[in-house]
């Protein structure tokens, strides 16, 4: 009976020592899953709107107006700035992190849909441009050539004018390349490589 006592303690006393090993090894694995938690937490924090988005957002937004400005400046007359606003005070009263394109004139600042078709193009691609020239520019150099694919696919008569106009702009700057498949905009142009097509694939045509 002695012996049966014994041998039960020992089996409870393995027992207790595989749980108490059983019960570290949970709270070790608690242990790094908080870590891991925390570091997710901290990632989180980080790519949110509020975080390394909106460091580069506030990094870039005066290099990206005067940028813009300029670029705008050169294609058209009319006395228009463009601004962006990063911050914006909701209907509750708090501000929130946005990125809004603002045009502003000299009797205040204008809806997009208040310009010509010229400007608005004039407008955007001066946008375009601006950030073209900046990835250029952190990385050690500047734009040379720049390739425009179907831009003037959507422009009226106007707009047209426009896009031809900022391209002879351009060229005094740069080498521009415009890919396109509207007769009228080839005219414009003094060296022209036309791509055909066939079964066989795409050729330069003669």
């Amino acid at each position: 009976d002695t012996n049966f006592k014994l041998g039960a303690f020992v089996q409870e006393q393995k027992t207790i020592a595989a749980k108490i090993e059983d019960a570290e090894q949970l709270a070790a694995q608690i242990s790094h899953l908080n870590r891991e938690a925390s570091i997710y937490t901290q990632l989180t924090k980080a790519f949110s709107k509020d975080g390394i988005q909106a460091i580069i957002i506030d990094n870039i937004v005066e290099e990206l107006t005067e940028t813009s400005n300029y670029w705008l400046h050169q294609f058209s007359n009319e006395p228009l700035y463009i601004g962006f606003v990063t911050q914006k005070r909701s209907t509750r009263g708090d501000w929130k992190e946005t990125f809004d394109i603002e045009i502003r004139t000299p009797t205040g600042t204008a809806q997009w849909e208040d310009f010509s078709g010229g400007e608005q193009f004039r407008i955007g691609f001066a946008i375009r441009l601006a950030f073209s020239t900046i990835q250029a520019k952190r990385m050690g150099g500047e734009v040379q050539l720049l390739m425009l694919d179907e831009v003037s696919t959507s422009l009226d008569t106007v707009g047209l004018e426009a896009f031809v106009a900022i391209i002879r702009r351009l060229e005094k700057e740069m080498k521009v390349m415009v890919i396109t498949h509207d007769d009228k905009l080839k005219e414009e142009f003094d060296t022209i490589i036309t791509v055909n097509r066939n079964l066989d694939g795409s050729f330069l045509a003669q």
